[in-house]
């Protein structure tokens, strides 16, 4: 399985990145897929901070970029 991120495979941010098993059956999950896009779309939403009229715009921009960037 793939988790569409900037990131890639990274451990310390993305816990259930690995092999797990489940009722038998192994699944490998991985990160990182679009990434050179997912790069692009957490830069302009950083850039798209500034714009932002209230506190709740802000978190919420502020909680796509991180959604965007780890994929969670």
């Amino acid at each position: 399985m793939k988790v569409c991120s900037a990131k890639s495979n990274d451990l310390s941010e993305l816990p259930f990145i690995g092999v797990h098993e489940f009722k038998g059956v192994k699944i490998e999950v991985t990160s990182g897929d679009f990434s050179s896009f997912m790069e692009d779309v957490v830069a302009h939403m950083t850039n798209a901070l500034a714009y932002a009229s209230n506190g709740n715009q802000k978190n919420m921009v502020q909680s796509y970029i991180e959604h965007f960037r780890f994929g969670k």
